[in-house]
């Protein structure tokens, strides 16, 4: 009986394995889609355009400010400001490169909730002080649940404090790591969905492909722009690429 319990399991391995290297990656716009007329980085136009193409996600940034407000911007400072030291009224009429105001995450939330087919992949950035992070997580958690989006969104983030964090508050959140310095075994420890690591990463570890699979754990890529970046990430069996190109990698995983 146990024999046939572990061969069993053996089998499911391969079959797991083999499904991840056959399925089509899912496609996650970079800061939203933002190389568009009329779009910029971390914009509401950008979100919209991600969900207008039919993408799987729209990653984005947050920051919060000194007074707990979350917003949607990737850098850490504004016109010399550092976010995590500044109230939110300083920032108020920060305007985007295509015209709109710098988008609160409530903002930003309210929108993607209307796009509810669209994954929001949320990276909280990492700060200085760790108290400032474990607040940060708070503050974001606080406003998905205020928005209705929980089963919407994902999170990602560099710091493994607020890796940590997150699943501590909620295990069962979808949580990836960015750092690129922690190999899929001991991912699979800490909890979450796994790894999200930059194509420069990866090439230097396309072990770690395997690895993720062996331990089923997801591996998102990113910033996969290039023709040559798509190949070996699709043909080493990623699970999701994030892209500033989605609509070329989308013609490419067709095969068009």
């Amino acid at each position: 009986m146990k024999r046939i319990v572990a061969v069993s399991l053996l089998l499911a391995g391969v079959l797991f394995a083999s499904a991840a290297r056959c399925a089509r990656p899912k496609v996650i716009a970079h800061r939203g889609f933002w190389k568009w007329e009329g779009s910029a980085q971390n914009s509401i136009a950008s979100l919209r355009l991600a969900a207008r193409c039919g993408l799987w996600g729209s990653e984005f940034d947050v920051n919060v400010t000194s007074d707990g407000v979350a917003v949607v911007n990737h850098d850490p400072v504004i016109g010399g400001k550092r976010i995590e030291n500044t109230p939110y009224a300083e920032f108020r009429d920060v305007r985007l490169r295509n015209g709109e105001r710098m988008p609160t995450l409530a903002e930003y939330l309210a929108e993607g909730k209307r796009h509810p087919e669209l994954k929001l992949i949320l990276e909280l950035k990492s700060a200085r002080s760790a108290e400032h992070e474990l607040r940060s997580v708070e503050v974001v958690l606080r406003e998905v649940e205020r928005a209705g989006v929980a089963r919407q969104v994902e999170y990602i983030a560099f710091s493994r404090r607020i890796v940590e964090e997150l699943l501590r508050r909620d295990p069962k959140l979808k949580v990836a790591y960015l750092n690129g310095d922690i190999a899929p075994e001991e991912l699979k420890k800490m909890g979450g969905t796994g790894l999200d690591y930059s194509v420069g990463k990866m090439r230097r570890h396309p072990e770690w492909f395997s690895e993720a699979r062996k331990n089923r754990v997801r591996t998102n890529v990113w910033t996969v722009n290039r023709m040559e970046d798509i190949r070996f990430v699709t043909e080493n069996g990623a699970g999701y690429i994030t892209t500033d190109e989605p609509l070329l990698v989308e013609k490419i995983l067709r095969g068009k």
